[in-house]
């Protein structure tokens, strides 16, 4: 496995990778960022995945808040997962009844209708945050499905047929889906894994997803910001919950940095599973141009690869699990020395 995406929604990186059908509200679970409402039964949050990214292996974690009173059977509108493959079939359904009112049971059925399992009964506490984890596979025999709710199995089958049809076993679409006709569905600090053989292997437990913005100039100020000037070019890609096109820096010279100081994290013993470096980008005439990130640790500069620039604003974004300068953990320390930028490439 290893870390493929994380988002809390707290800024515009989430309407790059998700198509989101539901509304983001502000502060987040923990008093900070933003979530992800669901209020009707139309509402959901798709994950669709590029071209070389779909795996039929996944462990997926996310934050949810219990609502007022799941529906039973409603395999439609109240799920927490839905996976589906190369042809738009469903393979894999993950969903609540609710037996009664305090109280509501996972479900697990595959694409073609058949109930896998059902969990034993879970406690119901309205409008309480809670924090889901779902490992599977999907395979026509050996498939397997582990559910998790605050650390603890509640459900765990091996051996089951979790695939649907369609040339391949991968997933090309994650649905996460929350309650129905209620205003209590949340989503909030997703995490997902990709089973590609290296990296993190394994459920991560709780996690809280973090957005940091650019709070000062770093070592390089070589780009020419919208206001005529390389003075405090940070105030020009600060953007937090919407994007300014307005105001951004710029060049046209090979070679060119900018480079910013972050944002400290909330959380000063937090345990660091990975950093999602995000930029917005184009070029703005005829001539071809590139951009490349620099994710600066410790003085050391760490570049990418060069990343061909349409004429159109794209997001590019990458996952660095493991200090690139070190080849160690994160720490909140690194990461709070951290400067990220962007160098103009031919």
């Amino acid at each position: 496995m290893s870390l493929f995406m994380a988002t809390g929604f707290d800024n515009q990186l989430y309407s790059h990778r998700f198509n989101v059908a539901g509304n983001i509200y502000s502060p987040g679970r923990f008093g900070r960022g933003r979530y992800i409402g669901f209020v009707n039964g139309g509402h959901y949050a798709n994950l669709p995945l590029f071209v070389g990214e779909a795996y039929d292996s996944w462990v997926i974690g996310f934050a949810c808040r219990d609502a007022s009173y799941p529906y039973t059977d409603l395999a439609f509108t109240s799920s927490f997962l839905r996976l589906y493959g190369d042809s738009g079939q469903s393979h894999m359904e993950i969903y609540w009844t609710s037996p009664v009112a305090n109280q509501f049971r996972i479900r697990v059925r595959n694409g073609g209708g058949a109930v896998l399992a059902d969990s034993a009964p879970i406690r119901l506490d309205q409008g309480a945050w809670r924090y889901m984890e779902f490992k599977f596979n999907i395979h026509d025999s050996t498939g397997n499905v582990e559910v998790r709710r605050d650390g603890v199995t509640v459900l765990n089958l091996t051996n089951v047929d979790t695939r649907n049809g369609g040339t391949t076993a991968n997933i090309h679409t994650i649905q996460f889906g929350q309650s129905a006709d209620n205003g209590n569905g949340a989503l909030d600090d997703v995490y997902v894994l990709k089973n590609d053989g290296s990296g993190l292997t394994d459920f991560l437990g709780e996690v809280e997803v973090e957005g940091m913005y650019p709070v000062a100039n770093g070592n390089y100020s070589e780009q020419t910001g919208s206001d005529g000037n390389s003075t405090d070019n940070f105030l020009l890609v600060d953007d937090n919950t919407s994007v300014n096109d307005n105001d951004f820096v710029t060049s046209g010279t090979t070679g060119h940095r900018d480079t910013y100081q972050l944002s400290n994290l909330a959380r000063p013993n937090a345990i660091i599973h990975g950093v999602l470096l995000a930029h917005r980008s184009r070029r703005t005439d005829t001539n071809q141009r590139s951009i490349r990130r620099i994710l600066r640790s410790a003085g050391v500069d760490n570049s990418g690869a060069d990343i061909p620039l349409p004429t159109s604003f794209v997001w590019n974004h990458e996952v660095f699990e493991m200090n690139p300068t070190t080849a160690t953990n994160w720490t909140v320390s690194s990461i709070n020395g951290l400067e990220l930028g962007t160098e103009v490439r031919e």
